[in-house]
């Protein structure tokens, strides 16, 4: 069983660049999001996880989060990591040290993951494409966006 499948995530601590601009949450408590299975047919028709996408109740992280995938990928179990004591704010420096500690395989590519993409909308800009790379011409006023 995919051990991504039907869980919540809580996301109590964030560090680094950004990070509280990005996980910030409209209710001021921890961000909370569900994982919600989606599949794609296998060459025999037979359905298989394919990716997970974010389903967030109202108020628990940005609208922005809504169209978060995630695909799991790896083939190894996380090691090096164990014996974390449960979470409690005092203990966010003990739970970042292990994460960042040479003494787990988290650099390894093999490492069981969730690795995610959003799309994001942002007002619109019309690019200069040319080989040494990328201008940015104009920027509109007001960006569009349609809901369904």
């Amino acid at each position: 069983m995919n051990p991504w499948k039907d869980k919540t995530i809580k996301i109590n601590d964030s560090w680094g660049p950004g990070a509280n601009e990005v996980l910030h949450v409209p209710l001021g408590c921890a961000p909370e999001f569900s994982m919600r299975e989606r599949y794609l047919r296998d060459n025999k028709g037979a359905n298989q996880l394919g990716q997970l996408s974010a389903a967030i109740s109202s108020g628990y992280l940005s609208d922005g989060w809504q169209s978060a995938t995630f695909t799991p990928v790896g083939t190894i179990g996380v090691t090096g990591i164990s014996g974390l004591p449960p979470w409690d704010p005092s203990q966010a420096q003990v739970y970042r040290d292990m994460i960042q500690s040479p003494n787990n395989n988290l650099g390894d590519s093999r490492t069981l993951r969730l690795e995610g993409s959003s799309l994001t909308l942002m007002p619109m800009a019309l690019w200069d494409t040319t080989p040494c790379g990328c201008s940015m011409l104009s920027t509109p006023s007001k960006a569009r966006s349609r809901t369904s």
